[in-house]
């Protein structure tokens, strides 16, 4: 694996046991599933004092694989609550999130939302 490859398989508690091997498209789950979880914690450390309630979901709009690049589409609704005033705020759209493989894993590139 790469350099970077390894350190992040160890620093994520592995013994740095990858085995490179080719892009692996069912391994796209995970790596979209930790992107969403570390937007929202993220949002929620950012704005927890001025929001509750967070409601969301996502599904998966669309996926491209290029070689050993990605790009997922994934549709998002939520909903928060302002703690000031009580008022609902919404949105919806679209996110794309690229991600290259590094032989054993997809990394996220970038985030557009």
């Amino acid at each position: 694996p790469s350099a970077a490859g390894l350190a992040a398989s160890v620093a994520a508690g592995g013994a740095g046991r990858c085995e490179p091997g080719p892009p692996d498209v069912g391994a796209l789950d995970a790596a979209l599933a930790e992107t969403i979880d570390r937007f929202v914690t993220d949002a929620v450390a950012t704005y927890g004092s001025v929001y509750r309630s967070l409601r969301y979901t996502t599904s998966v709009a669309r996926t491209v694989v290029d070689g050993e690049r990605a790009t997922v589409t994934v549709a998002y609704d939520g909903s928060v609550v302002e703690i000031l005033t009580g008022r609902t705020v919404a949105a919806a759209g679209t996110a794309e999130v690229d991600f290259r493989w590094d032989g054993c894993r997809w990394l996220r590139t970038a985030l557009r939302y």
